[in-house]
Formats: structure tokens, sequence, C-alpha cells
């Protein structure tokens, strides 16, 4: 799989830092797995977007 960089402004910091903490807290670090948790968390929310469209057919 090809890996992609995202840069993203505007981001509401209480979320991110909330989120960056979660991470932290897993993992015990960020480097590395930052990337990983933010795929993941955009793959739901495609994932989930998807299935209320498909309820709403």
């Amino acid at each position: 799989m090809q890996r992609a960089e995202l840069h993203v402004r505007g981001l509401n910091a209480e979320v991110v830092n909330a989120f960056r903490e979660y991470v932290l807290k897993k993992y015990g670090k960020l480097h590395t797995v930052f990337g990983l948790e933010v795929e993941k968390a955009l793959s739901e929310y495609i994932k989930r977007q998807e299935e209320m469209e498909a309820e709403g057919d």
C-alpha cells in the first residue's frame, strides 16, 4: 500500500489534543503510531458514513 502525507489546518485544538493523548495512552508513544491511528479513524468515519447512507436508501 502506498503511503501518503496529510497536512491539515484549522482543527479544534481540544479534539486534536484529546486524540493525541488517547494514542499516547494506548501505545506509550506517538512516533509511528499517531498516523496509523489517524488512518484508522478516517477509515472508520468513511465506513460509518457509507452505512448511514445505505440505511437512508
